[in-house]
């Protein structure tokens, strides 16, 4: 729905939704936080790829159940003439609140990102390389010649680009856009939504998780539902494993450089976790030295030929005033076990450590 049909409808001052606007708002809400629930939104889906040496490109990208498992999701918002279309809803939200701009501004971005050049393969746009595999090997068969896009149209990029960076692709450009589908949702859809069921109504049906989001759920009758895969499919998460998994999410990226070069097995670094809440008693259990490097250090040439025999060096980037950026020297010398900081690095590790003990006591 756009602007010009709500002005056909009805003055934007007065407008109010139907019932059918009402539903198509609160299924829209309902599949995008299905989507948002799922594993491959998560902050444990950290795709790489790597190359090196003359050797074949490694593509990382997670497990294969849970991408299709958030495609179905993905794709009832993507597509032009689903009732939860992204764009139908922001036409939706417009009408409600012409002078607001948000919902306009969210669909915008997607606009963007979606005919924007992909990265990896050049000069084909984001939406044409979703649009190929939902069409083609996802939702339907691609076998009608008379498309414009069908079943060889893939064979041909995959030919082209090798299958591996053209699912790099697709996976990116689905990731990138479902963010701000949950974005639309969390500052504009969900508000909304809860705003037109005081003054309006209710939707006809009750927003849910038909599919569930839990191994083990109580249904509203009382029954208990357990959805567990087969023990061919299914291995229990070592105490160490969950460590391992945690460390690997992008914003731990520094403790993950450190927790690699500081001298601990693997189950020895869970118990440091827990033990130590300050970063310099870790480092004092593990025998390390620490020597305070002046406030003001930066990581540039006279800094490193410093610090020449280190084992190791890292960047520690914090905010400063005004949005700037400070970039805090780090040094570690293993064999003499000593580690070099200021201050302030210190104190940004601390936080670091801290969250990283949260995410890995909360997580479920």
């Amino acid at each position: 729905m756009n602007m010009k049909k709500c002005v056909q409808q009805q003055s934007p001052d007065v407008w109010r939704p139907t019932q059918e606007n009402i539903d198509a708002l609160a299924a829209f809400v309902e599949v995008v936080e299905d989507l948002a629930a799922e594993p491959f939104m998560g902050e444990d889906e950290n795709g790489s790829m790597r190359k090196g040496g003359g050797e074949p490109v490694t593509y990382s990208l997670g497990d294969r159940t849970h991408f299709r498992s958030a495609l179905i999701s993905f794709r009832r918002i993507w597509m032009q003439g689903e009732p939860t279309y992204y764009k139908t809803i922001g036409g939706l939200l417009h009408c409600y609140r012409p002078h607001s701009g948000l919902a306009g501004s969210f669909v915008k971005d997607i606009r963007q990102l979606s005919k924007n050049k992909d990265y990896f393969i050049q000069g084909i746009k984001n939406e044409d390389i979703i649009d190929i595999w939902i069409n083609t090997v996802f939702a339907h068969s691609g076998l009608d010649k008379n498309k414009s896009v069908n079943r060889n149209t893939f064979d041909s990029f995959v030919q082209e680009h090798g299958l591996g960076k053209f699912e790099w692709a697709f996976r990116m450009s689905v990731r990138i856009i479902a963010l701000q589908f949950i974005n639309l949702c969390a500052h504009e859809a969900r508000p909304i939504l809860k705003e037109w069921i005081e003054k309006f109504g209710s939707p006809s049906f009750k927003i849910s998780s038909p599919f569930g989001r839990k191994i083990k759920e109580i249904s509203d009758d009382g029954s208990i539902i357990i959805k567990q895969a087969s023990s061919k499919y299914f291995s229990e998460e070592s105490i160490e494993k969950k460590f391992n998994r945690i460390l690997k999410r992008n914003k731990f990226s520094t403790l993950k450089f450190i927790w690699d070069v500081l001298d601990a097995s693997e189950s020895g670094k869970v118990i440091l976790l827990l033990k130590f809440e300050k970063f310099l008693d870790l480092l004092k259990e593990l025998e390390f030295e620490y020597k305070e490097l002046p406030e003001g250090s930066r990581y540039d040439e006279n800094t490193i030929r410093l610090f020449d025999d280190a084992s190791s060096s890292a960047i520690l980037e914090r905010a400063g005033e005004l949005g700037s950026r400070l970039l805090e020297p780090l040094f570690i010398n293993r064999h003499q076990r000593v580690f070099h900081a200021t201050c302030m690095g210190i104190e940004f590790i601390n936080n670091h450590l801290l969250a990283f003990r949260n995410a890995f006591m909360n997580d479920a």
